[in-house]
Formats: C-alpha cells, sequence, structure tokens
C-alpha cells in the first residue's frame, strides 16, 4: 500500500493545472483566439502538443492537455502564445502551412521570439520566470530554437 502512494506522489509531482490565457487573444484580423483541450489529438497538435489552425474563419489553439501538464505555467504560456504568434503573424494563413523545411524553421523562431516578447512586455515576465522557460527549452524545443531565445530579449 505505501509503495503505491509513494507512487501515485511521484506521478503528480510532474503534473501540473493546463490553464489557457486568461485574457481574450487575438488574431491579425481582430478574431478572438479560442483555445480548445484537444486529448485525443484530433487536430494533430504534433510534436509540441499544440497547433495554431482557423476552423470556418474562426481562429483555434488545440492543445494536447496531458503535454501541457508535464510542464510549468511559464512554459505551458510560452507555448500558447507561441501558438497565437502563429496567427499574429500570419503564419496560419499560408498555404501550404509550412512549404520548405528552412521556412518551417524561419516561422518557429519568429513564433518563438514574439511569445518572448509578449511574456516581457505584456505579462513582465522577470529573470526567474524566463530562467524557468529556458530551463525546459532545453527538452521541449529543437536545439536550433532553445539556442535562439536569449536572442529574441535582446
Amino acid at each position: 500500500m505505501r509503495s503505491s502512494v509513494v507512487g501515485i506522489s511521484l506521478l503528480l509531482a510532474g503534473c501540473h493545472s493546463v490553464i489557457p490565457p486568461q485574457t481574450t487573444q487575438y488574431d491579425r484580423y481582430g478574431q478572438e483566439v479560442r483555445f480548445w483541450a484537444d486529448p485525443e489529438n484530433h487536430h494533430k497538435t504534433g510534436e509540441h502538443g499544440a497547433v495554431a489552425k482557423y476552423i470556418d474563419e474562426t481562429p483555434f489553439v488545440f492543445y494536447n492537455p496531458e503535454w501541457f501538464s508535464s510542464m510549468p505555467q511559464e512554459m505551458q504560456t510560452f507555448f500558447f502564445q507561441h501558438e497565437v504568434a502563429h496567427f499574429r503573424l500570419k503564419h496560419v494563413k499560408k498555404k501550404p502551412y509550412f512549404s520548405t523545411k528552412g521556412e518551417k524553421m524561419l516561422m518557429e523562431m519568429q513564433a518563438d521570439c514574439h511569445s518572448m516578447i509578449y511574456l516581457r512586455n505584456k505579462l513582465h515576465y522577470g529573470p526567474e520566470k524566463f530562467e524557468k522557460i529556458f530551463d525546459f527549452a532545453d527538452f521541449q524545443l529543437e536545439g536550433y530554437r532553445a539556442a535562439n531565445l536569449g536572442n529574441c530579449l535582446r
């Protein structure tokens, strides 16, 4: 009995509540972005657990709550803002979404920087919160993206 309690405690220690943005977010056209949990992965949230797409002209961020719950709130907020950035930077309107590997890399870095600047300027993140993001970025992002995050704030 004691070992199962310890096991459950260890499992829960790595889980965090998933809290999408509490303030209304808008795309570049002034439309409200909707955040929708997608635990069954119907919208192919991809390797990073979230995807931005338009459904009937409405901007949605679909996310995998299990994947998001593995990260602290600061990293969750970074990823939610990263997806919103794809709308604001008109990345989702492109057909196809990513046409080349180089274009995908550029758009991901642009969304990363947009997110970091939003966290600093709008949510007033300081060094402690950014440090949590940098720590998790090494595990959650491709190497070229993790290495670029610090440059976004310069």
